[in-house]
């Protein structure tokens, strides 16, 4: 059974970095972890989303989270959670 329910994994991608998730590092925690059980095992999409779930939930704060992210190896697994991060902690729109 596919838990995609009808969506590619880039629209999957897509609608979870554009709803609305809680400021608290858990629930960014939480956000990135279910980003990372819809992404394939081994893809980019993965790494960043476990790394950002991860260090979501053994930092005090966004800040520390951010400067933590900043450190990730390699380059391409960095830039790819430092977006998803900021995508996810960024207030919602109005």
């Amino acid at each position: 059974m596919s838990r995609n329910n009808g969506h590619s994994r880039h629209d999957l991608w897509e609608i979870a970095l554009t709803g609305s998730f809680s400021r608290d590092n858990l629930d960014l925690a939480a956000s990135a972890q279910e980003l990372a059980d819809r992404a394939p095992a081994g893809s980019l999409h993965h790494a960043a989303a476990r790394s950002v779930a991860i260090t979501c939930a053994t930092t005090r704060d966004a800040d520390q989270a951010r400067t933590t992210l900043d450190g990730l190896t390699p380059e391409d697994v960095r830039k790819a959670a430092l977006e998803l991060f900021d995508r996810l902690s960024a207030a919602p729109e109005s």
